[in-house]
């Protein structure tokens, strides 16, 4: 049985959020008050969390042997804690969704200033089980 850790993270903005997760073909569920996370063997732990991933996605996507994945608000810090099982960090789900939230931040960043934006690895390609370098590009007519 994997046992779950917090992962302190700078995920500020919930919409970025879900949408780094909808980039990365991960479904997710997002609850008005937290909700027990399952474990591999679909046991209800102690963790609870706002916004979830069933193990189901990231077995799918990524790791076939996932525990559920939550995301929880830390009022103290102002950002999202990562609920993710050791097996699930081993395989670096934490890395790929901080990825995606770092890249989806940047687009609305440079929308908001307009800026255009070109990137050079597609959703698909984030969402494969092989490291990604993403590389943005930034245009601005002055």
């Amino acid at each position: 049985m994997s046992a779950y850790k917090r992962i302190k993270c700078k995920i500020v903005n919930k919409e970025c959020l879900i949408q780094a997760l909808d980039n990365l073909g991960l479904k997710h569920t997002v609850h008005e008050a937290p909700v027990a996370l399952r474990g591999y063997a679909g046991d209800r732990r102690n963790q609870k969390a706002e916004i979830i991933v069933e193990k189901a996605q990231l077995n799918k996507s990524f790791t076939g042997a996932s525990n559920d994945l939550g995301f929880t608000w830390n009022e103290k810090e102002g950002a999202y804690d990562m609920i993710c099982s050791d097996y699930d960090e081993r395989v670096k789900v934490p890395q790929r969704i901080m990825q995606s939230y770092a890249v989806v931040v940047i687009q609305k960043a440079a929308a908001a200033n307009n800026f255009s934006l070109k990137q050079s690895v597609e959703n698909k390609k984030l969402q494969s089980k092989t490291r990604q370098k993403v590389k943005l590009v930034f245009g601005k007519v002055i």
